[in-house]
């Protein structure tokens, strides 16, 4: 029996279909990172990431690389935070903006896992060296993250 070109063209389409569809939908189904911890209302969720947050706000500004560390996600650990070239840093007061939860279905994360806050962080660099906006608050976003075991941590920030 012969199969035309144009058969086993159709085949190869529905086959990469059906492997992409299947492979896309697997991390959706999966269980969340946290759904073993205590469940947490939305004022209770903001009030203890925003604690977090400004505990690590604190270490930053006072330039304890090793306070600071402890509180972001272990795959965020071990950068070079160039406190060395830095004079001060100042940090504008923290506010939720109106999105404050991110839904992330990729990551299998739920409301109340991963919030999202801005403060303004303005670097004042030694000898004016450092980047053209020496001086000039930078209007960034901080992300947290809830773990497994129900604390948060920083998981990423920036303008």
């Amino acid at each position: 029996m012969r199969v035309s070109a144009r058969a086993c063209a159709l085949a190869a389409v529905l086959a990469t279909v059906l492997l992409v569809g299947g492979c896309a939908s697997s991390p959706l189904t999966s269980k969340s990172p946290v759904a073993d911890a205590p469940a947490l209302s939305s004022q209770e969720a903001t009030a203890q990431a925003q604690a977090v947050l400004e505990r690590f706000l604190s270490a930053v500004v006072a330039k304890d690389e090793s306070r600071a560390e402890a509180l972001l996600t272990l795959d965020r650990r071990g950068v070079s935070w160039g406190f060395d070239n830095v004079d001060r840093i100042v940090v504008g007061p923290i506010t939720v903006p109106e999105a404050r939860f991110l839904k992330m279905e990729r990551a299998r994360l739920a409301p109340n896992e991963v919030m999202i806050f801005r403060a303004d962080i303005t670097w004042f660099y030694k000898n004016g060296m450092g980047p053209a906006n020496n001086g000039e608050p930078n209007p960034w976003m901080w992300i947290l993250e809830r773990q497994a075991d129900g604390t948060w941590l920083v998981r990423d920030c920036g303008v």
